[in-house]
């Protein structure tokens, strides 16, 4: 190792698609949230026409986290940063996912 290290963090400002999904605590683990956050972004097309684009997130957020993200509901407006990490595609050729 060279004493460098690495970052691989996402800040995410953007609306909650559907009310989150929780796994209570367990003797599989500690709470679980799952929830779709929607960002959008506006630009310019090529012909000068204004758009917009919008991209969904894949958020899991554990333990405390998890049971405050229990009360969020569809249409919030939801500020938050974690790690980035690599999904798996649903099928072969399918674009992979990011998961924050």
């Amino acid at each position: 190792m060279d004493g460098r290290q690495d970052v691989c963090r996402v800040t995410l400002l953007g609306t909650v698609g559907a009310d989150p999904q929780v796994r209570e605590a367990s003797d599989a683990g500690p709470p679980m949230a799952r929830f779709a956050l929607g960002t959008e972004e506006t630009f310019t097309d090529a012909h000068g026409r204004p758009r917009r684009a919008r991209t969904w997130h894949s958020i899991f957020v554990f333990g405390e986290t998890a049971s405050a993200a229990a009360a969020l509901r569809r249409g919030d407006r939801v500020y938050l940063s974690g790690a980035a990490r690599n999904g798996e595609a649903d099928a072969p050729g399918d674009a992979m996912t990011i998961e924050v």
